[in-house]
């Protein structure tokens, strides 16, 4: 009896958790930076997320090239490394103040980020407004102190 009880009551819990709903998410991550080397975690993560049933919108300057789930749409930036490296050598300063450089930076992110923001798509996708909108952000800009969130 107790063997009957103890099955039947591992079946109920089994068919419990199989059948428990599962809730997808509306998720927009943005991977600004253009080096394929800071995006093979964002890339992973993101289409493993959509391969999952969450609806992903990411807005990155390298889209993927193959394999996009159908789930998964890219807003692209238009941002290149030949971009980075103008704003490196126009708003670094030549000395080694760190305190300027870091300052520097920043503002080079805020404008990085205004643009983003600005572009059609980004305000279409961010106003729909239709259900929840969960957000995922993730930079590597910074040497000195490795990853930051802006």
């Amino acid at each position: 009896m107790n063997k009957i009880m103890a099955g039947t009551l591992y079946l109920l819990l089994l068919l419990t958790a199989l059948t428990a709903p599962g809730y997808t998410a509306r998720i927009l991550g943005v991977a600004p930076f253009p080096a394929p080397s800071h995006q093979i975690l964002l890339t992973s993560l993101f289409k493993e997320l959509a391969n999952r049933g969450h609806h992903l919108t990411v807005i990155t300057p390298l889209p993927l090239k193959e394999n996009k789930p159908t789930n998964y749409v890219e807003i692209q930036t238009g941002i290149t490394m030949q971009d980075i490296f103008a704003q490196e050598h126009v708003h670094r300063s030549p000395l080694s103040d760190a305190l300027l450089n870091r300052l520097s930076g920043a503002f080079d992110r805020l404008a990085a980020r205004e643009s983003i923001h600005a572009q059609p798509e980004t305000k279409n996708e961010v106003q729909r407004g239709r259900t929840k909108l969960q957000f995922l952000r993730y930079d590597c800009l910074e040497q000195s102190t490795g990853c930051q969130n802006w």
